[in-house]
């Protein structure tokens, strides 16, 4: 692999680790852009559709304990919406409903107001659905939305109370949380420059509103690699692509893929307000890669590709399966 400099280039924080502990940290740029504050380690991100892999694991438990069942028709919990359809909450985890994405289909969202469930849902039960459920697969945000919502009328809980007692405390991510309860301790999104924080964390509920950092992403992503969070089994239910000839394959919460003959999973996320993040486990050789970073404008198109099918991850050659651990610091593709 050509070597780059990548360390100058990264305006974020990057991990290696597996599954005995953390190998490396790479840490440039600023956490506040204006204040010229430079991050550390400890630097919480939003995590962005990272988010979904929680919602995905919070159903798969509810599940595992009989509370649900993933061939249950969506309109068995949320029935005021889409009721002459056969959405299943399956179709919701694998982005196969064909449910509008009101994050992408509706202009006119304001990112900077507060939307009620109903005003959302409501809007998009209007639009109709985009294609038969099960029949094709599109990416967006309304699925998960939905499943929070679900997990909330399931538990009697709310979804970030559920997804806190279940996972954060289980893992002990201390400093995880969600954007919407403290949106202040969050490093500010780098928009040509500036940064932007009149973003309200509130539109992402379910898909894309959790904070954390790399530290707590490796416990998070270790407790998977364990069993601590759902069975072996749920995992491999889980990380069964939806469509298996597809060129882009996704299962329930997880962007799958194969690199050097090796198994990944994982997901990437992209706020357009500043923020892109990416989180990979290869579970057979038990390798955890996640980048986090608050200048989109920095982290090249190989890392973050438009969900188009053609994405690829850079994070990994095959020297890491040589256990030359220490090549992650030139495998950044940044410009």
């Amino acid at each position: 692999m050509e070597k780059r400099k990548i360390i100058n280039k990264l305006n974020g924080v990057a991990l290696i680790g597996n599954k005995n502990g953390i190998e490396d940290i790479i840490v440039n740029g600023f956490n506040d852009f204006e204040n010229k504050i430079r991050h550390t380690e400890d630097s919480n991100f939003w995590i962005c559709s990272i988010s979904k892999m929680f919602a995905s694991i919070g159903i798969n438990q509810l599940c595992e304990r009989g509370l649900i069942d993933k061939n249950d028709f969506m309109t068995k919990y949320i029935d005021k919406y889409f009721s002459d359809t056969n959405i299943t909450i399956y179709h919701l985890l694998t982005h196969t409903s064909g449910i509008p994405d009101f994050t992408i289909d509706r202009k006119d969202i304001d990112w900077t107001k507060n939307y009620s469930p109903d005003y959302i849902l409501t809007l998009m039960n209007r639009k109709g659905l985009n294609f038969k459920p099960g029949s094709k697969w599109r990416y967006g945000n309304t699925g998960y939305y939905i499943l929070a919502l679900i997990i909330e009328k399931v538990t009697g809980m709310k979804y970030e109370h559920y997804i806190k007692e279940n996972i954060f405390d289980i893992v002990k991510m201390d400093n995880t949380f969600f954007a919407i309860d403290d949106n202040k301790n969050v490093v500010n999104a780098n928009i040509k420059g500036k940064h932007n924080s009149n973003f309200n964390p509130g539109l992402l509920f379910g898909s894309g509103d959790i904070v954390s950092n790399v530290k707590d992403l490796y416990k998070f992503s270790k407790a998977i690699l364990d069993n601590k969070l759902i069975k072996k089994e749920t995992l491999e239910e889980m990380s069964k692509p939806v469509f298996e000839k597809s060129t882009f394959k996704y299962g329930e919460g997880l962007y799958l893929n194969n690199h050097f003959n090796t198994k990944m999973l994982g997901h990437l996320g992209l706020i357009p307000m500043g923020f892109s993040t990416q989180l990979s486990i290869y579970p057979e050789k038990e390798i955890i890669t996640i980048v986090l970073t608050n200048d989109r404008k920095k982290i090249h198109p190989l890392v973050i590709q438009d969900l188009n099918g053609k994405y690829i991850d850079s994070l990994i050659g095959e020297e890491i399966f040589n256990k030359k651990i220490g090549f992650m610091k030139k495998a950044y593709f940044f410009k």
